[in-house]
């Protein structure tokens, strides 16, 4: 696999170029450097500040670290190992941050509360055109400078799948998640994505898509893979990422976001047509327990299908959302059986519209 790190011409960096990858002024940066020795980058034959990958590391962990109060004396001497320790330590890759917390340490996915035993090695390989770039804006922020990230790139999904066949039947496979972008989808890509899931069967696969039909997302969905559409600014692009390395298999990711499964969801009773009709039909009950029961079951049946479609941004707000799905089938199914025996107890007839009964049911909901 190409071991090509997006890591700038030589892994220098001038003094502008980590102003903007850090958040750093450039006078921040010559402050930190000639009062404080942060960082000692070397020089060019023009006389330019070069910066090296650790340097840049550097900065933006001790950056990071001072907006929660770290003072700056006593960790500008501290090496980039250290500085990820007291990360860990200040529980800022295991905890959520405070509302007031500056949106640099914002990050998804809670770690485990494992003791440190050193920063995570993690490796991303990258495969389409324009990651490349979105990356390298993004590598040198705080979240990812607490991580040991190796970045890879493929052009495509068909050199990467050529290159996957031909390992050693024994190789395992070296990126800690694969992260795909796709403009569009088609049955040549999910042939491509299927071949990619059965050379990787335990890898954490992602797809980022401009343009796809309903059925080829859930195709990929199928697969174990996550998807999302390609519309991630900066910062939610950021917590993407960071989620996807900081869980690395799709085992975990289920354990992280197990949620009972109650069953299928149940066959609708009544129609909208057949509760407005109860709703308001005379009774001889000295209640109202009939318009309400209708007025429930049509407002849970709404919410039942408002939760199908709920926008999900995350494998674990599709499981809520699918759990939250199937419990209001489940209430909205109970009311209906309660509302029968309303009507069976009244001898009220079912409500003729002729439409519903052309799905299969007699006033009732198919």
């Amino acid at each position: 696999m190409s071991k090509e790190l997006l890591s700038g011409l030589e892994g220098r960096y001038r003094i502008g170029a980590v102003a903007k990858m850090t958040g750093l002024s450039v006078a921040t940066l010559r402050v930190w450097q000639t009062r404080h020795r942060v960082v000692q980058p070397s020089m060019s034959e023009g006389g330019q500040r070069l910066y090296s990958e650790q340097e840049v590391k550097k900065l933006a962990l001790i950056k990071g670290l001072t907006l929660v109060g770290q003072p700056l004396g006593l960790i500008a001497g501290m090496d980039v190992a250290q500085l990820q320790e007291l990360a860990h330590k200040q529980q800022l890759l295991t905890a959520s941050p405070k509302p007031q917390a500056h949106e640099s340490l914002k990050m998804l996915q809670p770690s485990s509360q494992k003791a440190w035993t050193g920063a995570q090695d993690k490796s991303l390989c990258l495969v389409g055109s324009g990651l490349y770039l979105r990356l390298n804006a993004l590598r040198f922020s705080f979240a990812l400078a607490q991580v040991n990230l190796q970045l890879h790139q493929e052009s495509d999904l068909p050199p990467l799948l050529k290159k996957l066949e031909g390992r050693p039947s024994n190789a395992t496979h070296e990126a800690s998640c694969y992260l795909i972008k796709l403009n569009s989808t088609n049955a040549e890509s999910l042939k491509d994505l299927k071949a990619l899931r059965e050379l990787l069967p335990g890898a954490r696969i992602a797809v980022l898509y401009h343009y796809a039909l309903a059925h080829e997302l859930q195709g990929m969905r199928s697969l174990g893979l996550e998807v999302k559409r390609d519309t991630l600014l900066g910062q939610e692009m950021l917590d993407w990422v960071m989620s996807l390395l900081l869980t690395d298999t799709q085992a975990e990711l289920q354990e992280g976001s197990q949620v009972e499964k109650i069953g299928s969801p149940n066959q609708r009773l009544f129609s909208n047509e057949a509760l407005a009709h109860f709703a308001q039909i005379d009774n001889s009950l000295l209640c109202e327990c009939p318009k309400h029961l209708a007025q429930i079951i049509e407002q849970l049946a709404s919410f039942e299908l408002y939760s199908l479609h709920c926008l999900s941004t995350s494998p674990q707000d599709e499981a809520l959302h699918a759990s939250l799905h199937q419990v209001s089938s489940n209430c909205r199914a109970l009311l209906e059986k309660s509302l029968l025996q309303v009507v069976q107890y009244e001898g009220l007839e079912l409500p003729d519209f002729r439409e519903v009964q052309a799905q299969g049911s007699l006033g009732l909901a198919s």
